[in-house]
């Protein structure tokens, strides 16, 4: 009897106590670990900004004290974890958390109370009328949220994170009195802009897609197709010459209306005589990334791999 009472009383503390504790401890935000990190690129992205301050040989180098977060790290708590919208705000993932959770409850007084001041009248004026109910409709979506970066930027600290609804967004924060709050950022240089295209992409090893349809020659009036296969769908194929910031000749995303074989994973170009008007050998190089490249670049030349073929008069 008195064993029955003693498993009892264990049960029913398990169940008032320490599960309540356990989704507590689900429901505390990354750890804040700034260090110094360096963010290196391929300048020949598509959409980049021109940044020589940055720019080395072909790439751009960006060094900061900051915190990355790999693909398994750096998720916001929700209400499912047993986060209550609350902290102490001490570390900027703690206001980022509160502002998530402000925006899945639509609490736009939350919302306004995590910025400064200034921010809060621009703010109220920008979302006048009907415009505050479709920005909380808007930013509702998010169900879960991922950092993925932040760092010493400027006065404060620039934020960069991620939900599968609304994609790469960032966010700009000052620390006031040991707290963090969010802050009205502009900012018109390229080195934001770069950092949030740099993130949009994540990109991957350059590779090598595989020539399944090669081609030996063909008549300077004739088109020939060429089918490549990637090794990861929907990534790009990029074809160039081989003088470096040169722009390339075809840069064309797996499934996009450029790509001319419907097979997912195979992207299929046409070659004639626009991209060859002189009758002779031309050596070309190939190279996939899963992210688009607009000019020749020393990383591209030395992943990708050439492939000849003859263009003769007809």
């Amino acid at each position: 009897m008195l064993y029955n009472r003693i498993v009892s009383f264990l049960t029913k503390y398990i169940i008032a106590v320490l599960l309540p504790l356990a989704a507590v401890a689900q429901a505390k935000v990354p750890p804040y670990e700034f260090k110094p990190v360096e963010i290196k690129f391929s300048a020949g992205f598509t959409g980049l900004m021109n940044d020589p301050t940055h720019k080395n040989g072909s790439d751009l180098v960006y060094k900061y004290n900051g915190q990355l977060f790999d693909k398994t790290d750096g998720e916001l708590p929700s209400k499912a974890d047993g986060f209550d919208g609350t902290t102490k705000r001490s570390t900027p993932w703690e206001t980022l958390g509160e502002l998530i959770n402000a925006y899945r409850e639509k609490n736009f007084d939350k919302i306004l109370s995590l910025y400064n001041l200034t921010t809060q009248d621009q703010l109220i004026a920008l979302l006048a009328g009907d415009k505050k109910e479709k920005f909380l409709n808007h930013v509702s979506k998010i169900t879960k949220a991922k950092i993925l970066a932040g760092f010493e930027y400027k006065e404060g600290i620039l934020v960069i994170y991620e939900s599968k609804e609304l994609g790469i967004s960032s966010c700009y924060m000052l620390k006031k009195k040991k707290k963090y709050v969010l802050a009205s950022f502009n900012d018109d240089g390229p080195e934001a802009w770069n950092l949030s295209l740099y993130f949009k992409f994540k990109p991957e090893p350059i590779a090598v897609p595989l020539i399944q349809t090669p081609i030996d020659s063909f008549g300077s009036t004739e088109t020939k197709r060429i089918d490549f296969k990637l090794n990861k769908a929907n990534n790009f194929i990029t074809v160039c010459g081989d003088k470096l910031g040169q722009a390339v000749l075809y840069n064309i995303k797996d499934n996009s209306e450029y790509d001319l074989n419907p097979e997912p994973g195979v992207v299929g170009i046409d070659f004639n005589k626009t991209k060859s008007a002189m009758p002779k050998e031309y050596t070309l190089y190939i190279a996939e990334t899963n992210y688009p490249l607009t000019m020749v670049s020393e990383p591209i030349l030395k992943a990708a791999k050439g492939f000849t073929f003859k263009v003769y008069k007809k």
